[in-house]
């Protein structure tokens, strides 16, 4: 899929992420990213928006996840359902004390809602997490595309 692609040439990342990107250019990529409108149905979960984050502990050591994505809902020629695509771009940190006291959050946004995406976006990324982890080094930043 074109975005994915898009998303990459808006982080500067090209193909690969080898340095992880700065919180703040993350943020201006995806707020630009969200001005893209793609060719989708007309359903009404057909383009959205996931802002989350939170503590995971499914690999050896446990961390901290958070970023957005964007998903796009597949349909076929009879305009049913047959997936969702989601482009995914998240930082992963080491869990510390301050990140693991903090409660998970997930926020979604449809095209198509009363609520502007600019609007949107400015309470997503004007969360107070933000701060906690502008300053970390990441254990790595990913961009994936993937079908649920």
């Amino acid at each position: 899929m074109a975005a994915e692609a898009m998303l990459r040439d808006l982080l500067g990342s090209g193909d690969h992420v080898a340095v992880p990107p700065s919180v703040d250019s993350v943020l201006r990529a995806i707020r630009r990213f969200g001005s893209v409108e793609f060719d989708v149905s007309d359903l009404p979960d057909a383009d959205g928006f996931l802002f989350q984050y939170g503590n995971f502990n499914w690999l050896a050591n446990p961390g901290f996840v958070i970023g957005f994505v964007r998903q796009f809902e597949e349909v076929d020629t009879a305009g049913e359902h047959v997936c969702y695509i989601q482009l995914q771009c998240e930082f992963t940190y080491f869990i510390s004390p301050e990140l693991e006291s903090i409660a998970g959050n997930e926020d979604w946004w449809f095209r198509g809602e009363r609520e502007p995406f600019e609007a949107w976006f400015a309470r997503c990324s004007s969360d107070p997490v933000w701060n906690l982890v502008r300053d970390l080094k990441p254990l790595q930043f990913t961009v994936a595309q993937g079908s649920v």
